[in-house]
């Protein structure tokens, strides 16, 4: 923990408190990584001595650390694949696990998504790792790694799945199926499952890694309902409950996910998953796209925290998620970038402004997610996923001091806004990532006047420019192989589409008459 005193000064502080969440000309002192007072710059500039202070512009603004509530690490695995629907984006994202990484290439490939993170203002993020499990090809070490050598706080989630690894069905029926060479190497790359290994490596990466009062939690990641057991989801509950660490998982993502549902236990995923006693507030679950009305008690009941990823759902073609309804009903939210931002960069204001713009219903009566509440969904939200809500998600005495600095000459002079407007309206609309200019992470410093501190990020991108080049040339080779699987994926879904009625039925319609 950092043991400067220093003062951070603002022409707006943004505390999210509940008696100022807004303060003019605010400014507040750390000391020991910890917010330690707030007030005004008057009240607070003669209270030195100070190691050093911060901001001070005549537009800055200060804002709690930004959370990342689900992401992928993997820039150079991930751009350059099409947006396809989910089922078939996902076959080709495993292709690209048949050329694993070495340690340091995966330790670049993750501290280049750092970088990207903190530039545009994230303090934590929830990582899902989701290589193959097993001791030897997940690069865990090197991946926890970067996170350390960043500054950023970080839960990171050891993703798993034991079932349905090609389509929502029984994976050795599908190889039966496909013609005889095809399968043969669809066998040859898919390992068989170990609870042991699984387990074992995660025990290995707690023990060794998590740290409850500081900087880097270790949570367990079922991938998904729909790829994981009854027997493996239990055996993570009871794993979360002996170690006192949170899940995550992806919930409800497609059309085809909630069918699988209905199909396989004649309800909602989300009463299945209720019904198990798997839910509970240590859980997050990812976009919860598909979700039906009587899900939504399920969830505020239980406390889950629902992860809304607007950039990623559109991206894939997966519809929008009924934020303003699971508002309403109680439900806790936080905002997650996925991997697949709006422009591929990491900025979470502009996933912000997306965010709330999606939850805008026509008409005078419509309804609307306000600005503020959608600045909560990235701050308060995701701290209560990090299972720190009551030390992070706002700038009060006794909190942690994760701080987010914007220049806001752009955002209020461009070339002029209306100084009756909206604080928080006019921040969500015109902030973007280019505008931050100071991250501060358990009162450490580690973006100063809009440079990461201690990386030399060009010498990690010429890394990783020469490594994606290496794999796409690998990977030409398999291109064949993919179309084929393909081909298979798609009509197996389209037989789902002819069958259902369900399955036509839009998460969201468009203005037609």
């Amino acid at each position: 923990m950092a043991k400067d005193r220093f003062l951070v000064k603002a022409r707006w502080l943004v505390t999210l408190g509940k008696s100022k969440p807004l303060i003019d000309n605010g400014a507040l002192i750390v000391e020991q990584g910890v917010v330690k007072e707030i007030g005004t710059q008057q009240e607070l500039s003669g209270k030195g001595r100070f190691d050093f202070e911060i901001g001070g512009g005549s537009h800055d603004i200060a804002l709690p650390g930004l959370v990342n509530a689900h992401h992928h690490v993997g820039r150079y695995f991930r751009d350059g694949l099409s947006d396809l629907p989910l089922e078939i984006w996902l076959l080709r994202l495993r292709q690209q696990f048949r050329f694993p990484l070495t340690q340091q290439e995966s330790y670049d490939n993750t501290l280049w998504s750092c970088l990207e993170l903190i530039r545009g203002g994230v303090t934590s993020v929830i990582a899902f790792h989701s290589e193959p499990p097993g001791p030897d090809n997940i690069n865990w070490e090197a991946a926890l790694q970067a996170y350390r050598d960043s500054g950023l706080r970080v839960a990171f989630c050891l993703g798993v799945s034991d079932q349905n690894r090609f389509l929502y069905d029984d994976d050795q029926g599908f190889i039966d199926a496909l013609p005889e060479k095809l399968a043969r190497r669809i066998k040859a790359d898919l390992e068989p499952f170990s609870w042991e290994s699984y387990f074992r490596a995660w025990c290995s990466m707690y023990e060794k890694y998590d740290d409850r009062e500081g900087k880097l939690r270790i949570f367990l990641a079922p991938s998904g309902t729909q790829w994981c057991s009854d027997g493996l989801l239990n055996k993570i509950k009871s794993a979360a409950n002996e170690f006192s660490t949170g899940i995550q998982l992806h919930l409800l993502e497609t059309r085809y996910q909630r069918e699988y549902g209905l199909r396989k236990w004649g309800k909602s995923m989300v009463a299945h998953l209720a019904e198990i006693g798997f839910l509970g507030p240590e859980v997050s679950a990812a976009h919860c796209v598909w979700l039906e009305e009587s899900d939504l008690k399920i969830m505020a009941e239980s406390g889950v925290t629902a992860v809304h990823n607007p950039s990623s759902n559109l991206r894939l073609g997966s519809g929008i998620a009924p934020v303003a309804a699971m508002t309403e009903a109680g439900v806790n939210l936080a905002l997650g970038l996925d991997g697949l931002g709006l422009n591929d960069n990491g900025d979470i204001l502009s996933d912000m402004r997306l965010a709330m713009f999606l939850q805008r219903t026509p008409g005078l009566a419509g309804k609307r997610l306000s600005p503020k509440r959608t600045l909560e969904l990235a701050t308060k939200g995701g701290a209560r996923a990090l299972l720190l809500d009551e030390k992070l998600g706002r700038l009060e005495p006794g909190c942690i001091a994760d701080i987010v600095l914007l220049d806001g000459q752009s955002i209020w002079r461009a070339p002029f806004v209306n100084p009756d407007n909206d604080f928080f309206e006019v921040l969500l609309v015109r902030g973007r990532g280019q505008d931050v200019k100071a991250v501060i992470v358990a009162g450490k410093p580690v973006m100063r006047d809009g440079e990461v501190c201690g990386i030399d990020a060009s010498a990690v991108r010429a890394r990783l420019d020469d490594l994606c080049l290496k794999r796409q040339a690998k990977m030409a080779q398999d291109r064949a192989l993919v179309g084929e699987l393909e081909g298979k994926l798609i009509e197996y879904f389209t037989r789902w589409d002819k069958q259902s009625q369900n399955l036509s039925q839009p998460r969201y319609r468009y203005n037609l008459l």
